[in-house]
């Protein structure tokens, strides 16, 4: 009797230890990065101009970094693809030149905006204390924002993010403006209150509308069994990863509208990744079917399933 429960009690004792290990290893990996470029906003709206429209940009890559997810391209790389695609000459970039772009560039997504609201004013001195007004100083920004797919030029997402400031001041009225200070907005004033509001906003648009955006990467080179790939450390990428390699098939562009409809890809290899560095990754070939359907090859797409 004193046996079987001594072998109960060690039974016990190893599915919990399973239990654990297995709970440990099934510690989620930080999530794969989706590589999203922002291009300039767009000042439309009077009163705003292209130091606005840059700033604001600014704020947005910055915000975007801080969550974590996201590989943001470089502005200079974006403005060198546009200028070098004489995409964008006109000022505003079309969900079109965006989806061109961005497949230049690697990116899984494009956020365009357009700056459509841009104002500040005081108001009040209702209450009137010595000869001085207790009144508000008001700003608000809005921003009509558009994310596009760029695998197949869709518009994901068109919203408008609008920030709004109001504050109490001491003053007899009249129009309040904003002062700028290391290349941005003053962050005790309006407008730079306002923009931040904004910014908070379009961050949470950008995060709930590319979440269903499917994560892949691409085959930079390859060096006999060697497959280098666009992304490391900076895309989450760990030694130990493994993905499949897919060949992409000629883009099926629709007739009418022009936007791409997808393409044919076939399933040409498996890698596991065994060096990973800051920007890019190296990993062997565990699977490759070179009769039926060809060797993987530089510019294939990379994914985790």
């Amino acid at each position: 009797m004193k046996k079987l429960i001594i072998l109960m009690l060690v039974g016990i004792f190893l599915v919990c230890s399973i239990c654990c290990s297995r709970a440990d290893d099934g510690k989620q990996a930080p999530m794969k990065k989706l590589r999203i470029a922002v291009m300039d906003m767009y000042p439309k709206a009077a009163g705003s101009d292209a130091k606005v429209g840059d700033v604001l940009s600014e704020m947005v890559i910055t915000a975007l970094v801080k969550t974590g997810k996201y590989i943001v391209l470089e502005r200079k790389e974006i403005n060198s693809v546009l200028a070098e695609q004489n995409l964008g000459k006109s000022g505003a970039v079309t969900a079109q030149t965006a989806a061109q772009a961005g497949k230049l560039l690697g990116a899984q997504a494009v956020v365009t905006g357009t700056i459509t609201e841009y104002t500040w004013f005081s108001s009040g001195a209702g209450v009137v204390i010595k000869g001085i007004g207790l009144g508000s100083k008001n700003a608000k920004l809005a921003v009509d924002l558009r994310i596009v797919d760029t695998s197949t030029g869709e518009i994901i997402a068109a919203e408008t993010a609008t920030g709004i400031s109001t504050s109490t001041a001491l003053g007899a009225g009249g129009t309040i403006g904003d002062t700028w200070v290391a290349g941005g907005f003053a962050s005790n004033e309006p407008m730079g209150k306002a923009a931040r509001d904004a910014v908070g906003k379009i961050i949470k648009i950008i995060t709930e509308k590319t979440a269903d955006i499917p994560w892949q990467a691409r085959v930079v080179k390859r060096d006999d069994d060697k497959i280098f790939m666009n992304l490391g450390e900076n895309g989450n990428i760990n030694v130990g990863d493994t993905f499949n390699v897919y060949s992409k098939g000629e883009d099926l562009v629709d007739p009418e509208t022009g936007l791409s409809l997808g393409a044919e890809e076939t399933l040409v290899g498996r890698i596991r990744i065994n060096e990973v560095n800051e920007k890019y990754s190296v990993g062997e070939i565990e699977n490759e079917y070179t009769e039926t359907v060809g060797a993987i090859k530089a510019g294939d797409i990379i994914r985790d399933k």
